[in-house]
């Protein structure tokens, strides 16, 4: 007998209203943005989704707040605030700044609501404007910054990503409706399982491609369930991946690092904030 057992989160979680975002003063940056949000427009309709697509001057704030509160993905792609030192927040296409407390006042979130900041200064560690290499706790504290208010009001994780169209290759992880694995019970019936990726195998998957470190791994303050991770790119080392199998017969991921002979500092382009075992 062949029983076909479908993930509960497939069910009753897949997203189905997404709200994306584009930032304000773009300048030359705005071809890029907009461009990955349309692409990100496209993968989540052929998914089903509805989009609700912010990119004028003539949106509101309770306009996109109204939508946000309702959706299942908010994506961002634009600039970076950074108010008295403290980074956090959006800036609109009417020039209106958005803080991290109207945030906190104005967003409430459905628990299975994922947020994506792109190309936001401040939101993965590293900003455009650093003069000096940052360390740890500085990229750490910028990521807090900018996720916090969304953990705060029901969020179940934010992810900031610095690299052009590296978006959609966790976007296609997430909303691949069916991965199968199979597995036998005791009586010998066949079952098949069906699930995507949850956002923590997504995050770090891409993290291996662009050769980043996952070096800041910390418990959320007051969720437990709830990690930070804050990844870096060193550009003095490459760290190439092998397959291997350890004495169990079960198959490992490793990696030899070598030196490249490129300069520069160390830069924190990727992050992650919520629950890794989350999954549409």
């Amino acid at each position: 007998m062949l029983l076909l057992l479908f993930n509960s989160y497939n069910i009753f979680a897949f997203p189905s209203k997404a709200v994306l975002l584009l930032g304000g003063k773009l300048g030359a940056s705005k071809t890029q943005f907009e461009k990955e949000l349309l692409q990100c427009k496209e993968i989540l309709e052929e998914n089903a989704v509805s989009v609700t697509l912010f990119t004028t001057a003539t949106c509101s704030w309770k306009e996109i707040a109204n939508e946000a509160s309702e959706a299942d993905l908010l994506i961002y792609s634009g600039h970076g605030v950074n108010i008295s030192g403290n980074y956090g927040g959006f800036l609109l296409a009417n020039g209106q700044v958005i803080s991290p407390e109207q945030i906190r006042r104005d967003l409430h979130f459905k628990k299975n609501t994922l947020v994506y900041f792109l190309h936001t200064c401040g939101s993965a560690g590293s900003s455009a404007l650093d003069r000096y290499a940052l360390t740890e706790t500085q990229a750490q504290n910028r990521v807090m910054n900018y996720a916090s208010p969304f953990i705060q009001n029901g969020a179940s994780a934010v992810l900031a990503i610095n690299w052009n169209d590296q978006v959609f290759s966790i976007l296609n992880d997430m909303l691949i409706p069916y991965r199968v694995d199979t597995s036998t019970n005791e009586e010998g019936e066949m079952f098949i399982h069906q699930h995507g990726s949850t956002i923590g195998e997504s995050y770090v998957k891409v993290c291996n491609e662009l050769n980043q470190s996952i070096i800041i791994n910390l418990p959320y303050p007051g969720k437990d369930e709830m990690s930070l991770y804050v990844s870096h790119n060193d550009p003095t080392i490459r760290r190439d991946y092998l397959y291997v199998t350890n004495e169990k017969g079960e198959v490992e991921e490793v990696y030899t690092e070598r030196p490249t002979g490129k300069k520069g500092p160390i830069t924190y382009e990727l992050s992650f904030v919520g629950d890794s075992n989350f999954r549409w």
